[in-house]
């Protein structure tokens, strides 16, 4: 039960790291390339409608709204999508920082909240977009999510700092395999233990030459000649 237990930790542990790290890259893309991008647009055209040029001034018209309420959208997407950043930039940093979970997770509420905000601006001003609305509170949602898996994480170990210990895993890898050209240049001259030979492995020449040296010595042929 207690190693089920752990799988499903760490589980949660290893999504709510990922998604956290997946959804702060999508936010601080989509912050540079659609919330920045749509605040210079309307100061580009606050700018040319305030010059006086006819396409600009009809474009506002039509929507309803003057050059000083276009600056203030502008700036409105500007401010928003710094917040954005700065929050897909620190869920990307803190993704396997589980002390600092409840930190990233204030983070992600006062984010939903900005975005809450900004969607009842543009609604008043008639810039509001279902696909825009979808987009703004899909992401903040997701990173709640993570971040409030990894908070239960925290609350139940209080003294743990990471999500995901790396270095546990890189001191539980195996050492690496040598290949045949590092076992070719380890040196042969290391001398191993002799392991004793029986008498069934030594050579027939070797126990045959032994045998012929017992019968040539002198101490062998003196023997005849004593007994005479």
């Amino acid at each position: 039960m207690n190693k089920y237990q752990d799988h499903k930790e760490m589980s949660r542990a290893m999504n709510g790291k990922m998604i956290l790290m997946l959804i702060g890259v999508m936010m601080v893309f989509s912050a540079i390339t659609s919330t920045a991008q749509y605040g210079a647009n309307m100061f580009i055209i606050s700018h040319e409608a305030a010059n006086g040029t006819a396409d600009y001034v009809n474009a506002l018209a039509e929507v309803g709204m003057s050059i000083g309420v276009a600056r203030l959208a502008g700036a409105v997407f500007l401010a928003v999508s710094m917040v954005e950043i700065f929050v897909g930039v620190t869920c990307i940093i803190l993704q396997n920082r589980l002390d600092k979970a409840t930190f990233t997770r204030k983070l992600v509420i006062g984010l939903l909240g900005v975005e809450i905000v900004m969607q009842i601006f543009l609604f008043a001003v008639h810039l509001f977009n279902p696909g825009r609305l979808f987009s703004s509170l899909a992401m903040p949602l997701f990173l709640l999510w993570a971040s409030t898996m990894l908070c239960r994480l925290a609350k139940k170990y209080p003294d743990r700092k990471y999500a995901i210990d790396t270095k546990k895993k890189e001191q539980q890898k195996p050492a690496p395999k040598k290949s045949l050209k590092e076992r070719a240049m380890v040196p042969t001259d290391v001398t191993e233990e002799e392991e004793p030979v029986s008498e069934n492995e030594i050579p027939e020449s070797v126990q045959e030459s032994e045998i012929s040296g017992h019968v040539d010595s002198p101490e062998a042929a003196a023997g005849p000649a004593d007994e005479e």
